[in-house]
This record gives structure tokens, C-alpha cells and sequence, in this order.
């Protein structure tokens, strides 16, 4: 017989990954965009330190700028890295095990 009977047929299991995890999505990507947004802004104050043809006060200004977003930018990163790492791990997870 080619088909199975329809008495055989199980639908697939849906899991509902919200009900889950704490963290919203919404949080998730809103520290997302503040990363991609900082790094963007350090490329291009970067590129404004060393491309324009500026006094050296304004050269400075805009090194001031390019320093204080990356680390702004690296920052989130690893506040977001933080954030997604202790929402996955559990607590049991780290008691060892007794035999």
C-alpha cells in the first residue's frame, strides 16, 4: 500500500518557546540595534579621525568620540553575551550531580 490509513497519522508537536524564556525578544533587540548602532558610529568617527583634513583639536574631538563608542559598542556586546547566557542556563545545571 503506497498511503498509510489516517488512523496512523500524528501531527507534529508544536512547541511554544515563550512561555520559556523570560527575556523578550523585544529586549533582545533593542540591546541588538544599541550595539549595531554604537559599532556604526565608532567606524565612522574613526573614518572622520583619520580621513578629514582637521585642526588637531577637532582630529582629537573626533578620536574622543570613536574611543568612547567602542567601548559603548563593545560593552553591550558583552552585556547582551551576559544576558542570553544566564537566560539559558539553570540553576541545576550547576549543582553537581550525587551518585
Amino acid at each position: 500500500m503506497l498511503y498509510s490509513s489516517p488512523k496512523s497519522f500524528k501531527p507534529a508537536q508544536v512547541f511554544d518557546s515563550r512561555g520559556d524564556s523570560t527575556m523578550e525578544d523585544r529586549t533582545v533587540l533593542i540591546k541588538m540595534a544599541i550595539s549595531t548602532l554604537a559599532g556604526l558610529l565608532f567606524f565612522d568617527f574613526a573614518m572622520f579621525t583619520t580621513m578629514l583634513d582637521l585642526p588637531i583639536f577637532w582630529r582629537n574631538v573626533w578620536l574622543g568620540f570613536c574611543i568612547t563608542f567602542f567601548v559603548v559598542a563593545l560593552a553591550a556586546v558583552f552585556i547582551l553575551c551576559g544576558d542570553l547566557n544566564s537566560e539559558h542556563s539553570k540553576p541545576e545545571d550547576t549543582k553537581p550531580k550525587e551518585s
